[in-house]
C-alpha cells in the first residue's frame, strides 16, 4: 500500500470508530444524553449504553464491536466511499484487523488494558473458526479475504446478539421491576396499547434525567443486563473442550470445588492491586474509614495489616507480608468456606470510592487477574523489546 493509502485508512478509522459508538440500541456515545447533560449542567448524566460499558470486561466489548464494524465497513454499509477515486476495502479491512489483533496486546497485558483484552479475544475466535493459525512464533492467516470477511460478519453477528439480549432484558426490566404508570393505566399496559416501543427507552432516559432514586434505580435495571456482555468475553475458548480465556485459577483466591486457593504467582499482583485500592481510598475521605475498618476486621489475626501515618497524601498503607500471611490462611479458616470466600469478597467490595458504583471498582481488579498474556503475545513483545533496544 501506498503512505497515502495508509493514512487515508488511519483517518477513515478514527471517523468510523466514533461513529459506531454512537450507533446501535445501546450506542454508548448518546448524543441526546450529552446535549440534555449540558442544558441541565448535569455532568453526571449518562446514557444506557454508556453506563452498560462503562466496565473493564463490557468496555473491551465495546471496543471490539465497534472496531468490527470500523474494518467490515466497506461489506456492510451500501453508501461506504471510495477515496480520492481509489478502492480500498481490502486495505481497510485487513489494517484495521492486524491493529486490533497485534498492536494492543504488544503495548499492554491484558490484566490492566481491556484493549489487550480485544486482541486475546479476537485472536482465541479467528483461531477457533480456523481462520487463523500461530506457527514458530508466527501467526498465519489461512482463508482468502472473502472467507476471512464472513468469519469476521459471524463474529459481528454473535456481538450484536449479546447486544440485543440486553436490550432486551432492559426492556423487560423496565416492565417488570419499576412502578411507572401514565394516566389510569399502568405503564406496560400503555406500550402495548400504544404499540410504540420507542417510548419503553425514552421512559429510561426520563428516569436517568429525573436524579435521585430514578436515576440509581435505572442505573440498576442496565447494569443488570451487563453479563450478556461480559460473558460472552469471559467464554472465548481455543476450542469446545479448550481451556477458556477467563480462568479464576489465574487470580490469588478463588473458590473450586467449596476449598479456597491462594496462587501464589498472582498474590504480589494482587497487592498491587490493594495498593491501587489503598490510594483511592487516600483519595476519599468519605469511605477511607469504613474500607480500612472493614478490612481489618475481616483479618482480625492480623495487627498491622493496615498502618495510618501523618502524611495527608498517603494516610494508609498495606503491609503487604501481612497481606500476604493472612491469604494464605484463609484455606484454614473455620467455617464453611464458600461462606468465608463470600465474605472475603464482600469486605473487598463494601467501599464506594469517587463515585464508582461499590461492586464495580474492586471486582474489576479481580476479574481481570483471570486473564493471562498469551504466550504468542509475550514472545512477540520480548522481540519488540530487542527491536527497540537496537534502534536506540
Amino acid at each position: 500500500a501506498f503512505s497515502q493509502d495508509l493514512t487515508d485508512v488511519v483517518a477513515l478509522r478514527a471517523h468510523t470508530h466514533e461513529y459506531y459508538h454512537a450507533q446501535g440500541p445501546l450506542e454508548r456515545i448518546d448524543s441526546s444524553m450529552i446535549s440534555i447533560a449540558k442544558s441541565k449542567d448535569d455532568k453526571g448524566l449518562q446514557g444506557p449504553g454508556f453506563i452498560l460499558k462503562n466496565n473493564f470486561l463490557a468496555g473491551a466489548f465495546e471496543e471490539l464491536y465497534v472496531d468490527l464494524k470500523s474494518m467490515l465497513a466497506p461489506h456492510i454499509e451500501e453508501d461506504f466511499p471510495n477515496v480520492d477515486g481509489k478502492n480500498i476495502d481490502k486495505l481497510v479491512t485487513e489494517y484495521l484487523l492486524s491493529e486490533r489483533l497485534i498492536r494492543y496486546a504488544l503495548e499492554a497485558n491484558p490484566a490492566t488494558s481491556f484493549d489487550s483484552v480485544t486482541s486475546h479475544v479476537l485472536k482465541r475466535y479467528l483461531q477457533k473458526e480456523g481462520a487463523l493459525v500461530e506457527t514458530k512464533n508466527k501467526l498465519k492467516f489461512t482463508l482468502q479475504h472473502d472467507q476471512l470477511v464472513e468469519v469476521l460478519k459471524k463474529l459481528l453477528s454473535e456481538m450484536s446478539e449479546a447486544v440485543a439480549k440486553a436490550h432486551h432484558g432492559i426492556r423487560e426490566r423496565i416492565y417488570n421491576d419499576t412502578d411507572i404508570s401514565s394516566g389510569d393505566i399502568s405503564f406496560e399496559d400503555f406500550i402495548k396499547q400504544s404499540g410504540n416501543d420507542v417510548l419503553l427507552d425514552q421512559k429510561l432516559a426520563d428516569m436517568l434525567i429525573d436524579g435521585g432514586d430514578a436515576r440509581q434505580q435505572a442505573k440498576n435495571i442496565i447494569r443488570s443486563q451487563m453479563f450478556h456482555l461480559e460473558d460472552f468475553m469471559k467464554g472465548m475458548k481455543l476450542s469446545d473442550d479448550g481451556e477458556p480465556l477467563f480462568d479464576q485459577r489465574n487470580q490469588a483466591v478463588y473458590l473450586d470445588q467449596d476449598v479456597i486457593h491462594v496462587n501464589e504467582s498472582s498474590l504480589s499482583e494482587f497487592m498491587d492491586i490493594l495498593d491501587e485500592t489503598i490510594n483511592d481510598v487516600n483519595k476519599s475521605n468519605r469511605s477511607a474509614d469504613a474500607f480500612v475498618r472493614s478490612f481489618t476486621e475481616f483479618f482480625a489475626d492480623q495487627e498491622g495489616i493496615i498502618t495510618k501515618s501523618n502524611k495527608p497524601a498517603k494516610p494508609y498503607t498495606i503491609n503487604r507480608a501481612k497481606v500476604k500471611t493472612a491469604l494464605k490462611s484463609l484455606a484454614t479458616r473455620q467455617g464453611d468456606a464458600s461462606k468465608v470466600f463470600q465474605s472475603f469478597k464482600d469486605m473487598l467490595l463494601s467501599k464506594n470510592l469517587n463515585g464508582i458504583e461499590p461492586e464495580d471498582k474492586m471486582r474489576i481488579r479481580l476479574e481481570r487477574q483471570a486473564i493471562k498474556l498469551d504466550p504468542f503475545y509475550a514472545e512477540a513483545r520480548k522481540s519488540l523489546v530487542k527491536a527497540r533496544r537496537s534502534l536506540s
